[in-house]
């Protein structure tokens, strides 16, 4: 049964794309702010590579990714049994995840405008598009970092570690494109469908929402 929701899952937009005319690779990137750890204010810059194949495809793009961490702050409480110091104090956490992803989506567009622009013969296109990425594998490599403190004297506990493990996670995105190649794309992800661990930690697995300027590099058709 998982195998036959997995199939339609896969062909279901290939059957509703349209095909476009022309073959692409494309470039984007943006900022992105985690929603799977809404305490701790976590952002991103991923960088984006596609790449749309012949238009016999129907629509399919390969995605790769990889998301650079901004800091993500937030602070812990370290404590202390000597009598003749602050029984506690905060310390400053950072938490910095960088991930990657590499999968396939599928390109859905349901609107499509052709104007005329002021000089002769030229026109500007403009479309919506709905992008599904419904098989992708991700990996999380978080670090976790604290500011400088009294270690002989001052233990926290149960403080948060690194962790570097991925799984399958899927996408979805709205886009607009203009002409001259540019398009603007909101994009969500999930987190990636595995474990922690068994060790307490304080975050979660990033599931960013992203803000993408994409630049499209046409191919020339063959004759």
């Amino acid at each position: 049964m998982k195998k036959c929701c997995l199939l339609v899952a896969l062909l279901l937009p290939l059957c509703l794309s349209r095909v476009t005319a022309q073959s692409y690779v494309a470039f984007a990137a943006g900022p992105a702010r985690d929603l799977n750890n809404l305490r701790i204010p976590i952002y991103q810059a991923p960088i984006v590579f596609q790449w749309k194949p012949s238009p016999r495809f129907a629509g399919v793009i390969f995605d790769v990714e990889a998301s650079m961490p901004f800091d993500g702050s937030s602070s812990r409480v370290a404590y202390t049994l000597n009598p003749t110091l602050p029984d506690q104090l905060r310390v400053r956490e950072s938490i910095l995840p960088f991930s990657w992803t590499v999968g396939i989506g599928f390109h859905i567009r349901f609107r499509h405008d052709q104007k005329k622009k002021n000089l002769p013969g030229q026109k500007k296109e403009e479309a919506w598009a709905l992008e599904i990425y419904p098989a992708e594998i991700e990996g999380q490599v978080i670090n976790v970092h604290y500011s400088s403190y009294d270690k002989s004297n001052y233990d926290i506990l149960n403080p948060d570690v690194g962790t570097n493990r991925g799984g399958p996670e899927a996408a979805i995105a709205l886009s607009h494109s203009v002409s001259n190649g540019f398009s603007v794309m909101l994009r969500a992800r999930t987190p990636p469908l595995a474990s922690l661990g068994s060790y307490p930690l304080s975050f979660r697995f990033v599931a960013p929402l992203q803000v993408l300027l994409r630049y499209k590099l046409y191919q020339k058709r063959r004759k």
